[in-house]
């Protein structure tokens, strides 16, 4: 069962940013305290949380009618996406709650290509992904 109420997203066109169509259903309250547990420091896994991903985030919590930047997804999703020690760590754990209360279809693979950045969606990866957030909709 779902904890969250399901958010239906816009692909922004001609970028990789996502825009909520139902912003009325948002919980910025709960999103805020998902997302402080992910910035929060871990003794498991030492490495911080992105700057610029909290900063996007915020910027978005204060704006919830402006898209939600590619590179605060990409980097929140590389957390529990990627396969390393990172991946099982609280800060990934947390990832992937703000992941959940936001979307409703996790990838299955980094949308990010690790060796060029991770901020940046691969386009065929996002629309692999993007295609089963679309039909989650649908539910």
């Amino acid at each position: 069962m779902r904890k969250y109420k399901k958010l239906q997203w816009e692909w922004v066109d001609g970028t990789f940013n996502l825009k909520v169509i139902n912003v009325d259903e948002i919980n910025v309250g709960n999103l805020k305290n998902l997302l402080q547990k992910v910035e929060t420091d871990y003794p498991d896994y030492q490495k911080p949380f992105s700057k610029d991903a909290s900063k996007y985030f915020r910027q978005w919590f204060a704006q919830l009618g402006q898209p939600l930047k590619e590179a605060a997804y990409c980097l929140l999703s590389n957390w529990f996406l990627t396969e390393c020690s990172a991946s099982k760590s609280t800060r990934a754990f947390h990832a992937g709650n703000l992941w959940d209360a936001l979307f409703c279809e996790r990838p299955k693979h980094r949308l990010t290509d690790w060796r060029i950045s991770g901020r940046k969606v691969m386009p065929e990866k996002f629309k692999k992904w993007w295609t089963k957030q679309q039909k989650c909709h649908k539910k």
